[in-house]
C-alpha cells in the first residue's frame, strides 16, 4: 500500500504486521501491481499533496520496481 505522507510504499500481511517495503523517489499516493508477469509495481508518486502546488511543480510520475511477490486479483 502507498503510505501518502512518505517517498514508500509497503506490503501488509493479514493482521497489518509490514512485511516488505519499497523507497520511492517521491511521497506515495498510490500502488497497483501488474505488468506482464504481475510483479511491476506501480506507484503514483508527486512532491506534494496539494493540488495547486502539484499543478505548478509537474513533477508528478508513475515509478516502477519489480518485487519478487507475484500480484493477486485482477487491477
Amino acid at each position: 500500500m502507498a503510505t501518502a505522507f512518505a517517498p514508500r510504499c509497503v506490503r501488509v500481511a493479514e493482521g497489518g504486521e509490514v512485511v516488505g517495503e519499497v523507497t520511492t523517489q517521491k511521497t506515495t499516493y498510490a500502488c497497483m501491481l501488474g505488468g506482464p508477469d504481475r510483479r511491476t509495481l506501480f506507484v503514483c508518486t508527486a512532491p506534494t499533496h496539494v493540488p495547486a502546488e502539484t499543478l505548478v511543480a509537474r513533477q508528478g510520475r508513475i515509478e516502477t520496481v519489480t518485487v519478487d511477490v507475484l500480484g493477486a486479483g485482477w487491477p
